[in-house]
């Protein structure tokens, strides 16, 4: 199909412009795209870095209290008393004595173990499984602290054993935990401006997320191949998860003296949709720019091109005259 000159000239007038402006558009909207996601990524490493050093945090006070509580007089001695963790008498004098040390503050974990590793008292809020509990035990019935997290039905608790001695003989172990669950996950939140959830396995142990269907996308993009390796997941692994309450940039990571293999994990996000609430309207704006500039581009052409064709269109008329 054959053009007139005048829109000929019209869109060689107008389609740089328009492609000049609309480039330029695009390419702002990009780079403040990627800016912003960069910004989210560094947010969430720098996020995760506040959830280490509270959790180490928390281990050294727990090992701290251990070793003060072990080393003390009155709580060794009840150690020493002749008995098995059968025998119902020692059992009520350790729990009397353990809850008498728990007292001050509180702790979520407070159990005490005779030195074949039998359980004579558990006075916190918490109770561990003898499963759960006997490799740390173990070790530290062989003389050496121990710590690592342990995985409970309804949380994760975070655990150091002391090994209790008199006279340089093990007469029995402390065993020392805090709960990693609900309340902590939004402590962590109020100091990291992120969601904060707790996984062991494939099973949340705590969470701020409050649509179950956010939860789920979380647990099955950590069972998929996003999440990465184990590897991968000790130093920390940033992904996307997608749910109906958008998309979240995820870090998930191994909690610090977890067990390698059986993903505890601490996972942060960020919303997209809500840190880039502001990009919409930058990229509304910028839509009504690029709006603005092809009207402008079209009424600029259709000057240029009355400007070139009426002295054209002047001799035309004046050699038909």
């Amino acid at each position: 199909m054959n053009l007139s000159l005048r829109t000929r000239i019209l869109l060689i007038t107008v389609i740089p412009i328009v492609t000049l402006v609309f480039a330029t558009l695009g390419i702002v909207n990009r780079s403040i795209t990627s800016q912003v996601r960069r910004n989210i990524h560094d947010d969430l490493v720098r996020a995760s870095a506040v959830a280490q050093n509270v959790l180490e945090a928390r281990a050294r006070m727990l090992a701290v209290a251990g070793q003060i509580i072990a080393r003390d007089p009155k709580f060794f001695s009840v150690l020493t008393i002749p008995g098995s963790d059968r025998d119902p008498q020692l059992r009520n004098t350790v729990a009397g004595v353990a809850r008498d040390f728990n007292l001050p503050g509180q702790t979520d974990l407070f159990e005490v173990m005779d030195r074949r590793g039998g359980l004579l008292a558990s006075v916190g809020r918490e109770h561990s499984a003898p499963e759960a509990r006997a490799g740390l035990v173990a070790e530290a019935l062989a003389g050496r602290p121990a710590a690592g997290i342990l995985a409970g039905a309804a949380a994760q608790v975070q655990a150091q054993v002391a090994p209790v001695t008199v006279g340089g003989r093990i007469v029995g172990a402390l065993l020392l935990g805090a709960r990693i669950d609900d309340r902590f996950a939004h402590e962590l939140t109020a100091l990291t401006r992120s969601q904060v959830t707790f996984v062991s396995g494939g099973t949340s142990t705590g969470t701020t997320l409050e649509r179950a269907g956010d939860l789920e996308a979380v647990l099955a993009a950590l069972a998929g191949p996003r999440a990465g390796s184990d590897d991968q997941l000790e130093r920390g692994k940033v992904f996307e998860v997608r749910a109906r309450g958008g998309v979240a940039l995820t870090l998930a990571r191994a909690l610090p003296g977890s067990a390698p293999g059986r993903r505890q994990l601490y996972v942060m996000q960020r919303s997209l949709d809500a840190e880039t609430a502001f990009l919409r309207a930058v990229q509304a704006s910028l839509a009504g720019l690029g709006l603005l500039a092809l009207l402008l581009a079209v009424a600029a052409g259709i000057v240029i091109a009355r400007r070139i064709l009426s002295p054209v269109q002047r001799l035309v008329q004046g050699a038909e005259a």
